[in-house]
């Protein structure tokens, strides 16, 4: 049978798995049958049945694809900063435990040092502070008070007895304080006196002298003595800390005490 009476149907090829640049597409064209390189295959916007749909229609455009690829490269850089932000908190927290952990041996310290427990006694738990503004005279008694208690603090209880309380006094009752713990309490402030003749103004523990300040008046009535306080008193829970004169003549006119936990 002569080769121009075979007849080859195309599906009787092989199928290719892909079709890459240097294979050949056969064409039928009016100048007639013809190859055509792949890599020469191009399809133009009139064979695409669908361009105005990409290009102005319903669906995705290049404008559209421009502003989500600016929008990715935007939140890519808001992304790198978030990261580094991480890194700077991490690195926070990390000095952050480190003070923490520093302000505990510091605290441990302390009190190994000077036996106060710093949660207990520190924020004013049991400071005070005591005036007296008054110009009037009070009368010459030897237990000295003050009217007026400026501050005490939520651990320490306005009485006349009890462990962290403190008494103002009154004209027959003396100012005390009563000790919470073992502590150093810090004495400091300034008292006025008149009066005729010298006295001694002390400081009582347990009704013991820890401190004293001659008043040296003159034997002339109405002079002045100024007292600068500042004393370090080492309490126990209980101790009793009161305010005198020795002989009862100066009389106390003015001044304020601040009482302050080391």
């Amino acid at each position: 049978m002569a080769l121009e009476d075979e007849i080859i149907n195309i599906e009787d090829l092989d199928i290719a798995k892909e079709i890459k640049i240097g294979d050949y597409v056969l064409l039928e064209t009016t100048d007639g049958t013809k190859l055509i390189d792949f890599k020469d295959f191009i399809i133009g916007t009139d064979n695409i049945t669908f361009y105005d749909k990409i290009s102005g229609g319903d669906f995705l455009q290049t404008a559209d694809i421009s502003a989500l690829s600016a929008n990715v490269a935007t939140n890519t850089s808001i992304l790198t900063g978030i990261s580094g932000l991480d890194t700077d908190v991490n690195g926070l927290r990390d000095y952050v435990d480190l003070l923490a952990s520093d302000l505990s041996r510091l605290r441990a310290s302390i009190n190994e040092l000077s036996d106060v427990t710093l949660e207990t006694f520190t924020s004013g738990t049991v400071g005070f502070g005591v005036s007296r503004n008054s110009v009037s005279d009070q009368n010459p008694v030897r237990s000295l008070f003050f009217p007026t208690l400026d501050f005490k603090g939520t651990d320490l209880t306005e009485a006349t007895s009890g462990n962290g309380s403190i008494s103002i006094g009154n004209s027959t009752s003396g100012f005390q304080y009563i000790a919470k713990g073992t502590y150093n309490i810090f004495l400091i402030g300034n008292m006025g006196f008149t009066g005729r003749g010298n006295d001694i103004l002390q400081i009582m523990k347990n009704e013991e002298i820890v401190y004293q300040f001659d008043l040296k008046m003159s034997t002339t009535t109405g002079l002045y003595a100024n007292v600068g306080l500042a004393s370090l008193i080492r309490c126990t829970a209980g101790d009793k800390i009161t305010f005198t004169t020795k002989y009862g003549v100066g009389r106390f006119r003015s001044g304020n005490i601040i009482g302050t936990i080391l």
